[in-house]
């Protein structure tokens, strides 16, 4: 299944959301901003629903 919606909890992208195009589904995100430490997101099996859609929560690796 590919993943398009994807919810962040912790970290610098905090309840942020955003769109993905073609997303492995096994994938983990990793948030490199310029101005900010390197942060790994890790792929949860839990969703959330945001404005009815189901977004694919990633947490932060602690």
């Amino acid at each position: 299944m590919d993943i398009t919606h994807v919810a962040f909890q912790g970290g610098t992208k905090d309840g942020t959301t955003a769109n993905y195009q073609d997303l492995d589904a096994e994938s983990n995100l990793l948030f490199d901003a310029a101005f900010e430490p390197e942060e790994l997101y890790e792929r949860t099996t839990e969703t959330l629903a945001v404005d009815g859609v189901d977004h694919v929560v990633f947490r932060i690796k602690a």
